[in-house]
């Protein structure tokens, strides 16, 4: 079920993009190489010869009446494409009243030679379609991987305060057994995934499962490398009745503590690397507000 709602998201996304391309497609078709049609503004690019030069122009174009505000820009010799855009301009201009405009055969007694350069705007549609269908299809299974992911990193957070609690219980003479169903009901799990794990497996103890199959499951389910170490040591003591059970506990709990502490480290450079982005960013916008002025004065003289 949830595979098909994957599939429908997916070809929906591509089916609206299809859509758009099509309709940019139609609404922008021109009938001919020197006529515009103005059905709705945007810009046209075409490759222009005109006395004795080669250059790519785009011709900007509004929709029908509508006006454009003029910019005042600085005085400078004109190129030759910057002399024949500017006339360009001023018929798209003129012709405002228009359904369309023609682009000019000659300028300044020189011929014009127009040869429209094709459009891929509709293209770049269907392939931004076909990328954000990959996108809408990949996601849930991206979403599960960081859920997973967050939910072992908690669970590894949580390890330090399954073994502190668990030595002691086991310590002060209670049964495994009963150390898990003491924790589980007192919940000293935490509210995290630990807690969850801790529930089940008492759940399976209270059913009258063993306990090697609980604890095996109960690895399993919490799925991290400490955890199963820890089960298979807590295994071990049960199948073979190892004497020095106390002692490996106590050096479980001084590496789940350097644990503890590396993984705090971890975490505040992660934090040091993520902020640096925006301290990238804020430094570009401070140089931008410094220099813009002087790059202002710069063009004005």
């Amino acid at each position: 079920m949830k595979q098909n709602k994957r599939w429908q998201k997916a070809f929906l996304v591509m089916g609206l993009m299809l859509i758009l391309a099509v309709g940019y497609g139609v609404s922008h078709r021109k009938t001919n190489t020197h006529q515009i049609l103005r059905q709705k503004g945007g810009n046209q690019r075409y490759h222009v010869t005109w006395d004795g030069e080669e250059f790519d122009m785009t011709i900007s174009y509004r929709k029908k009446g509508k006006k454009q505000k003029e910019f005042i820009l600085p005085q400078h010799k004109p190129t030759k494409q910057e002399e024949l855009q500017a006339y360009v301009k001023e018929i798209e201009k003129n012709t405002r009243k228009n359904e369309s405009f023609a682009l000019p055969d000659s300028y300044q007694g020189k011929p014009v030679y127009w040869e429209s350069k094709p459009d891929y705007t509709p293209v770049l549609f269907v392939i931004a379609g076909l990328i954000l269908a990959v996108l809408c299809y990949k996601e849930p299974d991206w979403e599960e991987k960081k859920q997973r992911k967050r939910r072992q990193q908690q669970i590894n957070l949580s390890y330090p305060r399954l073994v502190g609690v668990l030595t002691t219980f086991l310590e002060s003479g209670m049964s495994l057994r009963y150390a898990i169903l003491r924790m589980a009901e007192e919940r000293l799990g935490g509210d995290g995934p630990l807690q969850e794990e801790l529930t089940k497996a008492a759940g399976r103890l209270t059913r009258g499962e063993g306990l090697p199959q609980t604890l095996q499951e109960f690895a399993k389910g919490c799925d991290t490398r400490p955890y199963r170490k820890f089960a298979a040591l807590l295994q071990q003591n049960l199948e073979k009745g190892n004497s020095g059970l106390q002692q490996m506990l106590e050096l479980e709990v001084q590496e789940s503590e350097a644990m503890r502490l590396s993984a705090a480290k971890l975490a505040g450079e992660r934090a040091q690397t993520k902020i640096l982005l925006p301290l990238t960013m804020l430094l570009g916008l401070v140089v931008v507000i410094l220099m813009a002025p002087a790059f202002l004065q710069m063009k004005q003289m």
